[in-house]
């Protein structure tokens, strides 16, 4: 599941990442690096729902 997302999150800016979902900046770059594998569900949720809109907006 986890893997899903970061492949998703890897098509989009970072930054517009972070302040449309609500996820810190620091958060989504150590998800990304690897440097943390295990976010709450919060985060989780709240990414998942900007990679989704973000897929129905293209």
């Amino acid at each position: 599941m986890l893997d899903e997302l970061l492949v998703a999150m890897r098509k989009h800016d970072r930054v517009d990442m972070a302040y449309k979902s609500g996820v810190s900046i620091h958060t989504i770059n150590r998800l990304m690096s690897g440097a943390d594998s295990n976010p709450t569900i919060k985060t989780v949720e709240a990414l998942r729902k900007y990679c989704d809109e973000q897929e129905r907006v293209k």
